[in-house]
């Protein structure tokens, strides 16, 4: 897999992809994490974030997993992203600054990209 694949897991219990950390796999636990995507957001090449959605036990869906279509869509929505976070700095007289960051609120059932 190259760095610039969309990456989709879409069933965590069968997939056997480890928690980067002791943390995150509690989170993921209590949350009852099933399924993520994460895919890099570049701009003019150069890698500025990561975006991700996760779908878990916390809302009540007839679909608990991501599928290779979900994955499809993501890696598009990414790619405009990254060509977003590229356009804050039109000028291009200074480095890139922005940061993208995935903002995921159960409250509101869905994932937001922020740039700041």
């Amino acid at each position: 897999m190259e760095c610039l694949d969309t990456v989709l897991v879409a069933n965590l219990a069968t997939e056997g992809r480890p928690a980067p950390s002791a943390r995150s796999a509690a989170t993921a636990s209590q949350v009852g994490l099933t399924s993520i995507i994460a895919a890099p957001l570049y701009a003019r090449g150069v890698l500025v974030g990561v975006i991700s959605v996760a779908r878990s036990s916390l809302t009540n869906r007839t679909q608990p997993h991501y599928t290779p279509a979900d994955r499809d869509l993501f890696g598009a929505v990414a790619s405009w992203a990254g060509t977003a976070v590229d356009n804050v700095d039109p000028s291009g007289a200074s480095p890139l600054t922005a940061r993208a960051t995935c903002i995921s609120q159960p409250r509101h059932q869905g994932a937001f990209l922020a740039v700041e």
